[in-house]
């Protein structure tokens, strides 16, 4: 994995995908550490995930939200939202509460529902959002 990569000035925009990043203080270090996207209902999400049995919290809600019933149609996830610096792995359901409370405060800005919203997260293990 390719590491201390330089950042680029900009992204070229990509048409009907908002993207969101801010510093929200989940690293110990400052800076931005929180992205949002939002996609149309045209788009159309598919994942790829750890066969670990001992996945973490992001992990299992992706994965029930991507098989939920209302997204197996076309349009049903509308939200990505990745954080770095905290894993929230290894909590039990502490972790499922953590993460569906960010889907529900995803989904209520943006007006979707919760399952609508996918959770990915990067970090230390053992430590709550």
């Amino acid at each position: 994995m390719a590491v201390n990569l330089t950042s680029p000035s900009s992204i070229p925009p990509v048409p009907g995908i908002r993207i969101g990043a801010a510093d929200a203080g989940i690293r110990k270090s400052s800076g931005e550490d929180l992205v949002v996207f939002a996609v149309p209902e045209t788009a159309t999400i598919a994942g790829v995930f750890t066969q670990n049995k001992a996945r973490a919290a992001p992990v299992e809600v992706a994965i029930e939200h991507l098989n939920s019933a209302g997204a197996r149609h076309s349009g049903a996830n509308r939200a990505l939202v990745i954080n770095s610096g905290n894993a929230n792995a290894g909590l039990g359901s502490q972790g499922i509460e953590d993460c569906l409370a960010i889907c529900d405060m995803v989904a209520a800005e943006l007006k979707i529902t919760r399952d609508a919203v996918l959770t990915f997260s990067t970090g230390v293990f053992g430590e709550r959002l």
